[in-house]
């Protein structure tokens, strides 16, 4: 590749090296450091804003709530594939998903429903979230305001993505490709059934569930709309494309995270969610 010309004539030979090792157009160069910048700045915040979902959530120690940060970013390379498997609007999906679930707890609707139209902007599947809204609030919320939230959601969904939709219905593929019978059959085909990987799964699950009874409602919500996920990314995903999921990886981490302070720190967290009664979700309906 050809060395990178600068106005003074000279070539900058090292970075003709990195791109000669990158697979990086130097005619955007200039695109890529915004780009990069972006998604560091979304990392950045989705770090404090998990931070923030675990004191809502939780009553925890001060070093526990900064470990937080720290474990899910750990995790977070798990997720990485191949370069042409990553996305712009993948870090960003990290931040603003865990940020509208502080907020739905929260129940700071403003900026709730600006970070769902943001989120909606980004990728299509921030529509996950209702379904988290509604089973949440589902008897902790007067029957009325809980479908007007969810209609309202539904809404700036449907007024953001249509005219995307309209924009870019003429584009090359469709709006849903069936992967059933050929990638993921494959994929089924070739996991590992070695003992170490059924270990590390039973691990994994066990620190998912362990202790499931003083763990978060929302982040039981949050999981239960993943089970209803993994289906349709079964017929019309790539299942093993982790990054597809990020909108449950805060909710996986919290999960985890449960388990890892009760035997690595030594620190049983508590949650802070009250618990909301038949009677006294009815009361209030009525009033």
């Amino acid at each position: 590749m050809a060395a990178v010309a600068y106005p003074n004539g000279q070539e900058d030979q090292r970075l003709a090296g990195i791109f000669a090792r990158n697979p990086i157009d130097a005619d955007y160069f200039s695109e890529y450091i915004i780009a990069a910048a972006l998604l560091f700045t979304c990392l950045v915040g989705f770090a404090y804003a998990i931070r923030l979902l675990f004191l809502r959530l939780y009553s925890g120690s001060a070093l526990a709530a900064d470990l937080v940060p720290v474990f899910a970013l750990l995790w977070l390379p798990v997720t990485f594939r191949e370069a042409n498997l990553a996305y712009l609007h993948d870090f960003p999906t990290l931040l603003l998903f865990t940020l509208s679930l502080y907020l739905l707890v929260a129940q700071r609707w403003s900026a709730f429903y600006i970070v769902i139209a943001l989120g909606c902007l980004n990728k299509e599947t921030f529509i996950l979230l209702t379904p988290i809204f509604a089973w949440y609030y589902l008897r902790r919320m007067p029957r009325t305001r809980l479908l007007q939230h969810s209609a309202a959601q539904l809404a700036i969904f449907a007024v953001i993505q249509a005219p995307l939709y309209w924009s870019f219905q003429h584009n090359a593929g469709g709006q849903l490709e069936v992967h059933l019978l050929g990638h993921n059959l494959y994929v089924f085909r070739h996991l590992p059934y070695d003992i170490i990987s059924v270990l590390v799964l039973f691990v994994l699950l066990g620190g998912l569930f362990h202790d499931w009874q003083h763990k978060p409602r929302l982040l039981k919500c949050g999981l239960g709309a993943l089970a209803i996920v993994l289906p349709l990314a079964m017929v019309f995903a790539w299942i093993d494309e982790l990054r597809a999921y990020y909108e449950f990886f805060p909710v996986v981490m919290l999960l985890l995270f449960h388990t890892f302070s009760k035997y690595a720190l030594a620190e049983s967290l508590h949650s802070r969610e009250p618990i909301a009664s038949k009677p006294a979700a009815e009361r209030q309906e009525r009033s």
